[in-house]
């Protein structure tokens, strides 16, 4: 009767969005590249509470997590990274119906260590 038909209403009103995977970050770039550093940045697209998963190659294929941010941030600095190396990254927006499709992914590789050493202290 019509019963159902109202609660079926109210209940597609209240829907939360961490019933839906989120939607994947954005426009991810890379910027300061050093020897042992780089700085990521994104657009957050995900609703509601997802956090941000970023994710680390060095083959461009298989990926690992190496940070995850509370929903909102849109830039991460990767530490501890090898000279003269090329590293891929990409980020996932993940909240508790799953993750979202990975960003776009970008690739760099770190400055050789040697290329600008300190100016000597005087």
């Amino acid at each position: 009767g019509p019963g159902a038909w109202n609660n079926k209403l109210s209940y597609i009103s209240i829907k939360s969005v961490d019933r839906i995977r989120p939607d994947a970050p954005s426009n991810l770039t890379a910027s300061n590249v050093r020897d042992d550093r780089v700085t990521l940045s994104w657009r957050d697209n995900a609703e509601g509470n997802a956090r941000l998963v970023v994710e680390e190659s060095r083959d461009g294929r298989t990926f690992s997590r190496i940070g995850e941010l509370p929903g909102g941030s849109n830039s991460y600095t990767v530490d501890g990274l090898d000279p003269s190396t090329s590293y891929s990254y990409r980020v996932r927006a993940v909240n508790p119906a799953g993750a979202s499709q990975p960003s776009n992914t970008v690739r760099i590789t770190t400055e050789d260590g040697t290329v600008n050493p300190p100016p000597p202290s005087s």
